[in-house]
């Protein structure tokens, strides 16, 4: 039986923030005047289209490895999960029945959503469907 990990505080699990969507972390960011300058950019190459928020898990097992992880879905329904450190795709899960939506108007624009045990991930795809995907590995088989 695998263990459930308690969410941590650092943890933005869905769009808006909490229920209410109040869009507000109330902690601090750790971002100051004093340290703002030493920010870095950095640009992850997604394969789509990210029309939606990302969510971000602090500290979850992904492939057997501790990260920050950030999970973002593209407008024809690929999900990846990222690493918020240095950009790395982590994994990558592809709909079924993604070329036949691919390219058209039909699209999905949904943020995907963390469970509070912080071991699955829920996504949308253009057929309406909602894919339960692991935050370990991706793809459930």
């Amino acid at each position: 039986m695998q263990k459930t990990i308690a969410a941590s505080a650092q943890d933005w699990t869905r769009f808006g923030w909490d229920a209410r969507r109040s869009n507000d972390d109330p902690r601090s960011t750790g971002i100051t005047a004093a340290n703002v300058g030493s920010l870095t950019r950095q640009q992850v190459h997604l394969p789509g289209t990210v029309d939606s928020s990302p969510i971000y898990l602090h500290g979850v097992s992904v492939h057997g490895a501790t990260h920050d992880a950030f999970f973002v879905t593209t407008t024809y329904g690929i999900t990846l999960a990222i690493d918020a450190e240095n950009g790395n795709i982590l994994w990558r899960w592809t709909p079924p029945h993604y070329s036949d939506w691919a390219g058209s108007a039909q699209i999905a624009t949904a943020t995907p959503v963390a469970d509070p045990g912080r071991k699955w991930i829920y996504a949308a795809s253009p057929d309406g469907r909602i894919q339960k995907l692991s935050v370990a590995a991706g793809p459930v088989t």
